[in-house]
């Protein structure tokens, strides 16, 4: 893959975790809607921090402290993101 491919995958996600968290703080929702928002935002966290451990593992110049962040999503502990010289990131 290349730095554009990482790049538009991130892109996506930035956009639909940009949305999901739209959605998330409207006051109109009901508890249900709230739940379902927040289950869903929490599993685009989740895919993009296993997709950043997969990929740095794979490729040893993949930054996945950058795309998390390119993503607008957080680190996960649970996750091993690998920096480009592959040492873990604390």
């Amino acid at each position: 893959m290349t730095r554009k491919d990482y790049e538009l995958i991130a892109k996506s996600f930035s956009l639909i975790n940009r949305t999901y968290k739209k959605e998330l703080n409207n006051p109109s929702n009901t508890a249900e809607e709230s739940a379902a928002f927040l289950g869903a935002v929490r599993g685009i966290e989740l895919v993009a921090n296993s997709l950043a451990s997969s990929l740095s593992i794979e490729n040893s110049r993949f930054n996945g402290a950058r795309f998390l962040e390119a993503c607008g999503v957080e680190k996960d502990p649970a996750f091993l993101v690998f920096s480009p010289s592959n040492s873990v990131n604390a």
